[in-house]
Formats: structure tokens, sequence, C-alpha cells
């Protein structure tokens, strides 16, 4: 389940939509909290975000993926295709990232 707006939503909501082995992950600041303990959440449910490095430490990767040393891997997907993008996850058919665009 990805959270690609924490803003607009609830940080609550992918929890309560969730289920036991569910994955969150919030894509974005959004500026967003959620209260936690331990009995909030389904059993073994993980949350993680994305926001990593520095703002020259990612020119210096899309330098080296200019130089064609770093290569993204991704599959697109149009919006009413993005089921089958999950279908492949599932199946273990994708190579690198689905990639979901409108």
């Amino acid at each position: 389940m990805h959270d690609f707006d924490p803003g607009l939503l609830p940080y609550t909501l992918p929890f309560t939509l969730g289920h036991e082995n569910t994955h969150v992950s919030v894509v974005g600041i959004g500026g967003g909290s959620f209260g936690f303990d331990f009995f909030s959440l389904p059993y073994e449910v993980s949350l993680a975000t994305t926001y990593w490095g520095t703002l020259p430490e990612l020119s210096e990767v899309l330098d080296l993926a200019r130089q064609g040393l770093v290569k993204a891997h991704i599959q697109r997907f149009g919006l009413d295709d993005a089921t089958n993008a999950y279908d492949a996850l599932s199946a273990g058919q994708l190579e690198g990232r689905a990639v979901i665009v409108p």
C-alpha cells in the first residue's frame, strides 16, 4: 500500500485499510503524523519512508545515470492497467519497478 500524498489523507488511513502483513510506504513529505501504540495496528504491519540523501548526493546519482553507470529498470503501466502491475508483481514477472502513468 502506498500513500503518495500524505498531506491529503490522514496517516491512519493506510493502516485502517490494511490487514496483517501489510507494508505501507509513505512517498513524499506531506507533514502529517499519526499516533502509534503496540495495539493500534494489525499484526506484522511495517512502515517505510522514502526520503533519503542530500541534494548534492542526488546530483551525483543523476550524473552517474547520465554517464550510463546507473540504469533504472522500469515497466510502465497506464493508469487503467494499474491492477495488471500488481498482478505482475505478485507473479514475480516484473523486471525492476512498476511505474503507473496517467
